[in-house]
């Protein structure tokens, strides 16, 4: 009973927290710790996750479904941001969304009555949340499914609730729980921001960043409940659960550390900062595509695993001796095919240079019966009487005399 009493003081307090957050999203003079408040990283970010033919998840999944989904569910949708995307997107034809913030959803509802878009909001706990079997031909998360704890139990319910086409999306903060920051992190920040002007590093409070450190879990929870309570094991669960088919590295293993606290320098001096903006996530693109550093933030779409599939499971980048021995494999997969086909290849080209030889001979043999054929007549019946006969004759090549 103090388990269950502690975990719904803990929700009460997320809801009020998400609830109020609403004020500190209206105050655009409040730019605090969002990395991806600055226009250039955000447009970075957003060119990362883009699929295939250069579309957004939406687009994608609209034409990946032929169409839009018949029912879409958001989880953690909040205000409803990114639902209201993948309509305009034609990647749905009625949203859902389940949150645990009656702020949130008011706002939600009152921002999807106002558009005349078709769909409904439920106050909710995700983690306990109980879907109806077959249903949902989309279920999404953007950057709230790093907030649940009951991950196994929400991943057998999203599970079971897509339709046999369905797809799950999650476009999610999985680095380390609790912002439990590794030591390679902390060192790397520390050495970009060595390196940076001392205006672009200055917090509001009026003294410069040096560091990024570690939080004390007991931090975490104080700001947020919830925060990053299980981010660790979002990817090997989603790996476990869901046949993956698509998979981007979106970043933010440097630069959601770096920027904490001292983003709005960066957006205020967008163009003295603009060089030293395009470096950082050039840097960090480097190492999280070298498989040096991971990608604390993915885009993972799945599919349910008890339906055959057609193509196979994408490859998830985690280490670097992980891709290494993927990428090993992959090559030599490839070379014993190559050399599987060369001796069918050489057999082909011999037989195909002995069915031009013979075209050839028959060729000669046909230009000889046509000319001998050709003079026959003109011999015989004289070229006065069957003239019309030349022009005949001569697209032949022969007549000429």
């Amino acid at each position: 009973m103090k388990a269950s009493s502690d975990y719904q003081t803990r929700i009460e307090a997320e809801s009020k927290k998400w609830g109020s957050h609403l004020k500190i999203e209206a105050d655009a003079d409040v730019l605090g710790d969002n990395w991806l408040g600055h226009p250039a990283i955000s447009e970075h970010y957003y060119q990362r996750g883009l699929l295939d033919w250069g579309v957004a998840w939406p687009g994608w999944i609209r034409e990946h479904l032929s169409g839009p989904a018949e029912r879409s569910l958001d989880l953690g949708c909040g205000t409803a941001d990114r639902s209201l995307e993948v309509f305009k997107a034609g990647a749905t034809r009625y949203i859902e969304g389940i949150d645990i913030s009656p702020e949130r959803l008011a706002e939600a509802s009152t921002r999807l009555s106002e558009k005349g878009i078709p769909g409904s909001f439920r106050q909710e706990d995700v983690n306990s949340v109980q879907l109806p079997a077959n249903t949902y031909d989309l279920i999404f998360a953007y950057h709230s499914f790093h907030h649940f704890v009951e991950l196994e139990k929400i991943m057998e319910q999203v599970h079971q609730a897509l339709t046999p086409n369905g797809l799950f999306v999650l476009e999610e903060f999985i680095g380390p729980t609790q912002f439990q920051w590794t030591d390679l992190q902390i060192e790397l920040v520390r050495a970009i921001l060595r390196f940076l002007p001392e205006d672009l590093r200055m917090y509001r409070m009026g003294w410069a960043k040096k560091f990024e450190g570690r939080p004390k879990p007991e931090e975490v929870m104080a700001a947020s409940p919830f925060e990053s309570i299980r981010s660790a094991d979002i990817l090997p669960l989603f790996k476990r659960y869901f046949h993956i088919v698509r998979v981007r590295q979106l970043g933010g293993t440097l630069q959601h550390l770096l920027y904490n606290g001292i983003i709005h320098n960066f957006i205020r001096n967008r163009d003295s900062a603009a060089p030293y903006v395009e470096a950082v996530y050039k840097l960090e693109d480097t190492l999280m595509d070298f498989c040096l550093i991971p990608s604390d933030f993915m885009l993972l779409i799945g599919k349910r695993k008890d339906v055959p599939q057609y193509e196979p499971a994408r490859f998830v980048p985690e280490t670097k001796d992980e891709t290494i021995s993927y990428l090993g494999t992959e090559l030599a997969s490839r070379s014993a095919a190559i050399i599987h086909l060369e001796p069918e290849l050489a057999s082909r080209a011999e037989r195909l240079e002995l069915l031009e030889a013979s075209l050839a001979k028959k060729q000669g043999e046909l230009d000889k019966i046509t000319k001998s054929l050709g003079w026959r007549l003109l011999s015989r019946y004289g070229k006065v009487k069957y003239s019309y006969l030349l022009p005949l004759l001569r697209k032949f090549g022969i007549g000429h005399q």
